[in-house]
């Protein structure tokens, strides 16, 4: 199995083009694997922005492509991918099922929908562009800066409108 340190060594000496397939399956699968499981980690954990938790998964990966352990890993991945791949599917199912339990046990025991909490949501996000628009009048901005924020309002009450509308 190659890691980082063999691929560099194989463009330093030219013998890329030899080791096409050692490195396809040997380092690029098992890389972008792991890069997506560190990304997936980082987006269900929330701490950061998608563009931040790519960064650091990308980072974490090619530190972690240097190690043997790396390559260890790799190879058991290639060698067990289907069953990797259902352990994986029956992973995510468990989460994807435990989620879905955990929003409609919340809806059941507060009596209150999703579509509650978006109308509740568009209703802070009007208070804050009327309160906009306020200062706005008051400051003497100017037209176009006070007609994008009524337009922005406009739009948002529509949409707070439709809900009311669709959830009764």
């Amino acid at each position: 199995m190659p890691t980082l340190i063999d691929i560099l060594q194989y463009i330093s000496q030219g013998q890329i083009g030899s080791h096409t397939q050692e490195l396809f399956f040997g380092f690029f699968l098992p890389f972008i694997l792991s890069l997506i499981i560190f990304f997936s980690v980082l987006q269900m954990v929330g701490a950061f922005r998608r563009k931040i938790n790519l960064v650091i998964s990308l980072v974490i990966t090619i530190l972690a492509s240097t190690t043997p352990v790396f390559a260890t890993i790799a190879t058991w991945i290639g060698q067990y991918s289907g069953y990797t791949a259902l352990v994986a599917f029956f992973i995510v199912f468990v989460i994807g099922i435990g989620a879905w339990t955990f929003r409609r046990g919340r809806e059941y025991v507060t009596g209150e929908k999703e579509e509650h909490r978006d109308i509740r949501k568009l209703d802070k996000q009007i208070a804050k562009l009327e309160k906009k628009i306020r200062e706005a009048r008051d400051s003497g901005a100017s037209e176009e800066k006070k007609r994008s924020l009524e337009d922005q309002w406009e739009r948002l009450y529509r949409r707070r409108r439709f809900l009311e509308r669709t959830t009764r």
